[in-house]
Order: C-alpha cells, then structure tokens, then sequence
C-alpha cells in the first residue's frame, strides 16, 4: 500500500467508541482544552488498568478518566487535586 493510499484517521471514519479530539477554533482554545483535561487531578497512590500501570504517583490523571472510574470517589481517593495538600506532597512540592 502505497503512503499516499492510506487513510487519515477523522472524526467521520474512526472505529466507533474511539475518542476523538475536540475541534477548536484556534491553538489557544485546544491548549486550553488539555489543561483543563490534565491540569487537576494527580494519582497518590499507582492506578492500574487491567494488568497495566496506568498512572503512577505523580503523574496527571485525566479528569474524564477521574470521573468515568470513580478515582477520586474510592476510600482512600486514588487521586488528588493537584494544588491540594495531598497533590502537592506527592508532587514534591513543600512548604
């Protein structure tokens, strides 16, 4: 198959079920999208998806991830709001 035979993925003929992103007006409208979707939450403890780590402590979890699993609803949360104490402990960050 020749590169010029393939077929760009889109919204309009991805597989059903696969996300797709937003389609902004302009660079600062989707940068702002991603920070809205990665800037809050942060595992504090590892998060597993099936056999797999997912997210380790530290690390940004997405927020529709957050609220499709239920992270921040387990006892204890799995997650943390970034600026909260705990996010902030498990970021390193001190005061």
């Amino acid at each position: 198959m020749a590169a010029s035979d393939k077929v760009k993925p889109t919204a309009d003929n991805a597989p059903e079920g696969t996300p797709t992103p937003p389609a902004p007006s302009d660079v600062d409208e989707y940068r702002q999208q991603q920070v809205d979707e990665w800037g809050h939450w942060v595992a504090v403890e590892p998060i597993p998806h099936g056999n797999a780590l997912a997210y380790d402590v530290g690390h940004p979890v997405p927020h529709s991830n957050v609220i499709r699993h239920g992270y921040h609803l387990e006892d204890p949360p799995k997650v943390a709001p970034r600026t909260s104490p705990e996010g902030r402990r498990v970021l390193g960050i001190n005061e």
